[in-house]
């Protein structure tokens, strides 16, 4: 089963306003500030696997290292992946490398997939899932 969406839409010739954009987005307003929007928490009232993470990358984007770890530590992964992915879609897009291949993508996903259930489900049972 492959989990990656093909587009044959050409993608226009400014992506380096991403990161700036999302930066800004992150940087403006408080990280713990406003109502949830996650269907599951709505209907549970509990934080589901990916609660908090949005906060988690504004509080990191602020500075505040250890609000950024209560909210949800794999920010502390995810944000380096997220940069290293950029800069390789851009590589690839550039022509300068080749695409990884959908199975190695898939893999990973599926671990770090795991390991956001595997935290939820510990942080559940020590009781500090983020506020919802």
């Amino acid at each position: 089963m492959v989990l990656l969406v093909r587009t044959s839409v050409k993608v226009r010739q400014w992506p380096w306003l991403l990161p700036p954009a999302l930066f800004a987005f992150l940087s403006w307003g408080p990280a713990t500030q406003g109502p949830t929007t996650c269907p599951f928490a709505i209907v549970t009232g509990q934080a589901c696997p990916l609660c908090g993470g949005t906060r988690a990358a504004s509080a990191l984007v602020r500075g505040d290292l250890d609000l950024a770890w209560q909210m949800h530590p794999v920010i502390f992964v995810a944000a380096p992946l997220f940069v290293l992915g950029f800069v390789r879609w851009l590589r690839v897009r550039n022509g300068t490398t080749a695409p990884l291949p959908a199975r190695t993508v898939n893999l990973a996903l599926t671990v770090l997939g795991a390991a956001l259930v595997a935290l939820w489900v510990v942080r559940g049972l020590t009781g500090t899932l983020p506020p919802v």
